[in-house]
């Protein structure tokens, strides 16, 4: 649970070309690690172990393709928002 939260954290953070790379690191890991330790679990885990690397793979797949366009700022709070 602590490593989605630090991914939204550093996703609002990080620039484009680090959070990219930050993005499409972790989540190969996981997919790696997902894949090395699925046969251990009864299948309805394997099952969300499957829909997990799923996911993991669309994260990979946005952020190879996700193009920069700029910031926008929220003027309620003055939070940066990616665009």
């Amino acid at each position: 649970m602590t490593i989605p939260i630090v991914m939204v954290v550093l996703s609002l953070t990080l620039n484009h070309q680090l959070n990219r790379r930050v993005n499409i690191i972790v989540a190969v890991f996981w997919v790696i690690f997902n894949l090395s330790s699925i046969h251990d679990y009864p299948t309805y885990n394997q099952l969300l172990l499957a829909i997990s690397m799923g996911f993991n793979l669309l994260t990979i797949w946005h952020a190879w393709k996700w193009v920069y366009i700029g910031i926008n700022t929220c003027p309620a709070t003055n939070i940066f928002f990616r665009v």
